[in-house]
């Protein structure tokens, strides 16, 4: 970890960027047994936990870390060969750097109480556990009691490298359980040897990018139902994740709820710069207390109390999002002016006599601000999109650095996320908002915990909502729908291949969802500080685009109001809010309502509205009903079609036979009327030759 020491001399030298590009370190490794006297305790590790190495077959743990053997070993273990289970732990005071914040997470609504929790360093865990039958083993200790040895080898790390530790950790834990001898513990020492080579070879944003979550399968599996508690995160709510009939696993459950942080910026990238961005707080508020600290910029104010709060607010903003917002306002400004002399001089050509008017004249339309005021400005179509002052205001990664969205992550450095809970973590559920994923049966039943919602992954997913109002809080918009249908559409075509790169590509792939994801979210900021900086009834009908509902409850939680503080801190200083630096301010998906919108929303009531038992239901009788339906529309077909086809041959054969019987053949004719004239002629030389023999 970084000492106070370092992180000054980084933030004197304006690298506000190096916690993302440092190498990620190994704190321990351990090896967790399942006690017959005392459960779950750790029997090995390999460095000193607050000064405790192993005594009499387990190791004293401090109370931060007093849950860490029932997170290795979860329940259920015995009904699969091998688990993996993922979690966090606040980080010890020798492992920080400094005094820590004592005590739990049960506050962490109170903004004072999450300021502290997010300040504070967090290290995770990665523990894979297996079983072996006792007679296998060619040792055993005098505690083996059982018919089976349960252990599992456990992984802390100072960053959530969670994919790269477990493709590690998996084979270590096989050849661990294929010697039969768990006295030999040197294969623990080769691992931290190995990852930590490992993990000094890559960055620490290469491995966040890098990780795999299986986000794909569960988009196309929950599909609606995602959108939806993707939605409850953003709310604060209690939702717990579960599957009540136990078949699901222990990695499975922690594997979805790392791929719903992933969604959200800010929970597994900003735990890689927790330490740095404490260290500067505290060093901008001293520096604010002596106000020794230099303004970036010198902004107008109309009296001292203004100047004053200005220099306070601004102080209130790091190195970083100074420069950034600095450069994507003179990047505006300097675009505003090229859009001004580009219309002044379009209006003078066409006022001009001898000119006639251009069929390249500007289209687009760019949101300025004049006096305080949006104004609508063209756009030229020129080459300027290469430059840097276009790259600052339009490249995603300085949007959403610029809207400060982190700020509305509930789940900051995966606080308040247990992507495995243990029944020993109860009362730290019970404080607050959490995204819990257990595997204990008793933890399941909605009236232990309470929460506020309950995602059930046993047969079909389904969500059960237990506080009243909340279900229409969480429906979605149409426009919402759309988005999750593009997702999934997008997610076919890369399985069938068809995604027209020649390869597996970027769409439809893991960091395609979650670049969705953030955009939704980065529009949704966007929206709504429009709204707040101009009421207007147009900016106000974007919002419902997300659902009013949903919106009114998000603008009560705490993320919602930190990230309001932080636009009006941009106000105060350079007079202008995030928003009005961007062009797009609408819904991802937003547009008119189309006939396709119908079905989405049909498919939607189905699968999320009526419940899993009726859906089921109603399923089955539909399946059931078009296959009758079907079966008897071809019968009926194929009878139609043939007494068709007889009918018309019919039809044809008598209409023949009337016409033939109709109308006389042309030979038959002809012959008749021959034959008629041969003896009328026949006849008029009999009567002239009767004539002369009679005279």
């Amino acid at each position: 970890m970084m000492s106070d020491t370092d992180a000054g001399a980084e933030e004197a030298t304006g690298t506000a960027t190096a916690p993302i590009t440092s190498a990620a370190t190994v704190v321990n490794v351990l090896l967790v047994d399942f006690h017959h006297k005392f459960g779950p305790v750790v029997e090995y590790s390999i460095n000193p936990i607050a000064g405790e190495t192993a005594r009499d077959g387990k190791v004293k743990l401090p109370d931060e870390w007093k849950h860490l053997p029932f997170l290795a070993l979860p329940d259920g273990l015995h009904n699969h060969e091998e688990d993996v289970t993922y979690f966090t732990l606040p980080a010890l005071c020798e492992a920080s750097g400094d005094d820590g914040v004592k005590g739990d997470d049960t506050n962490a609504d109170a903004p004072g109480e999450l300021l502290q929790q997010q300040q504070r360093p967090r290290v995770y865990g990665v523990a894979v556990s297996r079983q072996i039958q006792t007679q296998d083993l060619q040792t055993s200790d005098a505690h083996v009691t059982r018919n089976t040895v349960l252990k599992a080898i456990c992984v802390i790390s100072t960053t959530p490298a969670f994919t790269t530790i477990t493709n590690a950790l998996r084979p270590c834990t096989s050849v661990l359980f294929d010697q039969r001898d768990f006295t030999n513990k040197a294969i623990l020492h080769d691992l931290e040897a190995s990852l930590n080579r490992s993990l000094a070879s890559s960055t620490i944003a290469d491995i966040v990018a890098t990780q795999d979550f299986g986000l794909t399968e569960w988009l196309y599996r929950l599909r609606y139902v995602l959108m939806q508690v993707y939605k409850l995160m953003l709310l604060q709510k209690k939702i717990l994740v579960c599957d009540t009939s136990g078949a699901t696993p222990a990695s499975s459950l922690s594997r979805l709820a790392l791929a719903l942080a992933s969604l959200l910026p800010g929970a597994l990238d900003g735990a890689t710069t927790q330490t740095t961005t404490a260290s500067r707080a505290a060093k901008a508020k001293n520096q604010g207390d002596n106000g020794s600290h230099a303004p970036p910029m010198q902004a107008p104010s109309s009296s001292s109390s203004s100047s004053s709060s200005s220099s306070t607010t601004r102080s209130q903003l790091s190195d970083e999002m100074t420069a950034l917002l600095e450069a994507s306002i003179a990047a505006f400004t300097h675009q505003q002016e090229q859009v001004w002399l580009e219309t002044g001089e379009m209006q003078r050509t066409m006022q001009s006599p001898s000119s006639t008017p251009s069929s390249s004249t500007p289209s687009q339309q760019q949101h300025g601000r004049q006096g305080g005021q949006v104004v609508q400005a063209a756009e030229g179509s020129d080459d300027r999109s290469g430059d840097d002052e276009d790259d600052v205001l339009s490249s995603f990664s300085s949007r959403v650095r610029r809207m400060n969205v982190r700020l509305l992550c509930p789940y900051p450095g995966l606080l308040r996320l247990f992507p495995h809970a243990c029944l020993q973590q109860a009362d730290e559920l019970r404080g607050s908002h959490f995204l819990a994923c257990p595997t204990n049966m008793m933890m399941v039943r909605s009236d232990f915990l309470h929460p506020d919602v309950v995602l059930d992954l046993s047969k079909k997913p389904t969500l059960k909502f237990m506080e009243p109002g909340l279900k229409a809080k969480a429906s979605l918009s149409t426009p919402d729908l759309r988005f999750i249908d593009q997702l999934v559409s997008s997610v076919r075509k890369r399985e069938v291949g068809s995604s027209g790169d020649g390869e597996s590509g970027y769409a439809g792939g893991d960091e395609h969802i979650r670049h969705s994801f953030h955009t939704y979210l980065l529009q949704a900021a966007i929206c709504a500080d429009t709204a707040r900086a101009h009421a207007t009834k147009a900016n106000l009908d974007r919002l419902a685009d997300f659902n009013w509902d949903w919106f009114a409850a998000w603008r009560s939680t705490v993320p919602y109001a930190r990230w309001c503080h932080y636009s009006d801190a941009v106000l105060s200083v350079y007079h202008l809010r995030p928003c009005d630096l961007e062009a797009s301010r609408l819904h991802v998906c937003a547009g008119a309502l189309q006939v396709a919108d119908v079905g989405r929303r049909f498919r939607q009531l189905t699968t999320t509205q009526l419940g899993a038992e009726r859906t089921e239901a109603a399923s089955q009788r539909f399946r059931a009903t078009v296959d009758q339906s079907e079966k008897a529309l071809s019968e009926a077909y194929e009878a139609s079609k043939k007494g068709i086809a007889s009918a018309v041959s019919s039809i044809r054969s008598w209409w023949g036979s009337v016409s033939n019987q109709q109308r006389p053949a042309p030979s038959a004719t002809a012959s008749s009327q021959q034959q008629s004239q041969t003896r009328a002629k026949q006849l008029s030389d009999d009567a002239s030759e009767h004539g002369e023999s009679h005279a």
